[in-house]
């Protein structure tokens, strides 16, 4: 999506037991014309997913030029699709309803410097989330804008097994200065 970045591990984390298969992620719009189910509102929303295998991924995005000191409020609607291949080869037996998900932990956080390192000790997290099979609301979380007058803002996803598919949905973003 326009004015957002994507990032990801590639090398598998020591705290992850028994990875199978570790992938980096792909990143994509999905259409509603294609999967009106995937896309909370308008035309499009954002995916990332691994096939067959497992990830930690994200996407952040800076927002400048705020006066430093006004609190934000970050949320963000999101779902999940995990699934087993069934007796085809690549086809979900259970079409858009996840079976034998994968959990898959998401959540959202604010930088309230600006930094662009989703590892930061400075972000502000929500707590871990997992929507699946339906949009719902991630967050909120929030902070106070830092000195500079730029925050970042990120969106987070472990899935933690090793599936054929394991697909995050992101889609309206909002940033609103908190009561």
């Amino acid at each position: 999506c326009p004015g957002w970045r994507a990032y990801y591990v590639d090398n598998v984390p020591d705290n992850v037991p028994a990875p199978q298969f570790w992938k980096r992620p792909e990143f994509r719009d999905v259409k509603s014309a294609e999967y009106a189910y995937r896309v909370h509102s308008g035309f499009l929303a954002q995916k990332y997913f691994t096939f067959g295998g497992q990830h930690i991924a994200g996407l952040y995005q800076q927002v400048g030029g705020i006066t430093p000191g006004t609190p934000l409020r970050f949320s963000i609607y999101m779902q999940t699709w995990s699934c087993m291949a069934g007796d085809e080869w690549n086809i979900c037996p259970t079409g858009a309803k996840s079976n034998s998900p994968s959990p898959m932990h998401t959540r959202v956080g604010i930088d309230p410097y600006g930094g662009t390192n989703p590892w930061s000790p400075n972000i502000v997290w929500s707590e871990d989330a997992w929507h699946r099979d339906a949009y719902d609301r991630v967050g909120p979380v929030e902070a106070t804008v830092g000195a500079d007058g730029a925050i970042t803002v990120f969106v987070f996803g472990q899935a933690k097994w090793s599936l054929k598919h394991n697909d995050a949905y992101w889609d309206d973003a909002a940033l609103i200065v908190a009561p």
